[in-house]
């Protein structure tokens, strides 16, 4: 997906249709001023998207844990959904375990 780039004038004379194209085909829409660029127009979903992934990443531990885990593949170390859950298992979500 290329970002859209346009002056703050042609943003305020387009401001809604590029709320709608922000929200309904996730564009990213770059806003300049002079010709540098200045501000970007998100979606509220891509914009929530962004805090959580920033919220990952001040966290330590799961950092460490996300690294070990790519470490980890990369070494090797796979199990089959077998070998983790039992073979024929056929448990879903939500239902009550013997």
């Amino acid at each position: 997906m290329a970002a859209i780039t346009l002056s703050i004038t042609e943003v305020r004379d387009k401001f809604l249709p590029l709320i709608r194209e922000a929200k309904e085909l996730l564009e990213e829409i770059i806003i300049t001023k002079n010709g540098k660029p200045e501000a970007v127009l998100i979606s509220y979903e891509e914009y929530e998207s962004w805090l959580e992934t920033l919220e990952i990443t001040k966290d330590d531990e799961l950092m460490a844990g996300i690294r070990e885990a790519k470490a980890d593949i990369k070494a090797g170390r796979l199990y089959t959904k077998e070998e983790v859950f039992g073979a024929g298992r056929k448990a879903k979500h939500g239902a009550k375990q013997k």
